[in-house]
C-alpha cells in the first residue's frame, strides 16, 4: 500500500522528520496523514496492499480522497471499506480515480450533476480549466462551488471555475 505518509508514520501515529517538514512545508495535510493511519489500520482486514493513495483533502462536510490505484479497490466491496474510512474520519468519503480524463474525473466528483463541457481557457498567458454545468443543477451539487474547485486545481494542478449556463 502506498500512502501519502511513509509506512512507518502509519503505523506507529507519528510523524518522522522527513514527514513531519513536508507536513510543515505545505505537502502533506493532516488529512494525508489520518487517511494514511486509518488505511494502515485496516491494511489486512480489507487487503489493501494494492491500494494508492495520492492526497487526502478535507472539503468541510466531505472528504475526498484521490487515488492512483483503482478506485474499487479503496472504496470495497459493497462500499465497506469507503464506510469505514467515513465512519473513523467522521465525514462522508468520495472516493476519485487520478486519470488522463479530465471529464471522467469530473464527472466522479460532482456526481449526481452532469457535466456539460470542460473548456481550456487562456487569461494573461496562463491556462485554466472551465466546467461548464445547467444552471438547474446548482443545487444539486454534492459540495460548495469553492471545495470543488478547490478539488478539481488539486486534480489538475491547474486553475479550474465552474460556469453554470
Amino acid at each position: 500500500m502506498k500512502t501519502p505518509v511513509c509506512e512507518i508514520d502509519a503505523k506507529s501515529g507519528f510523524l518522522c522528520p522527513a514527514c513531519q517538514d513536508r507536513l510543515s512545508r505545505g505537502e502533506l495535510t493532516e488529512a494525508d496523514v489520518e487517511v494514511s493511519r486509518i488505511l494502515h489500520k485496516y491494511l489486512e482486514q480489507f487487503s489493501l496492499g494494492a491500494v494508492e493513495v495520492g492526497k487526502a483533502i478535507d472539503c468541510g462536510k466531505t472528504l475526498v480522497i484521490l487515488t492512483e490505484s483503482d478506485a474499487g479497490l479503496l472504496i470495497g466491496r459493497g462500499g465497506k471499506v469507503a464506510s469505514v474510512i467515513a465512519k473513523d474520519y467522521g465525514k462522508p468519503v468520495k472516493i476519485i480515480q487520478r486519470t488522463a480524463d479530465l471529464r471522467k474525473m469530473v464527472e466522479e466528483l460532482i456526481l449526481p450533476v452532469r457535466v456539460l463541457g470542460i473548456n481550456e481557457v487562456f487569461k494573461g498567458g496562463e491556462k485554466a480549466w472551465r466546467v461548464r454545468i445547467k444552471r438547474s443543477d446548482a443545487l444539486r451539487l454534492p459540495m460548495q462551488l469553492s471545495s470543488i474547485e478547490k478539488v478539481l486545481a488539486q486534480l489538475t494542478d491547474q486553475k479550474t471555475t465552474i460556469a453554470f449556463e
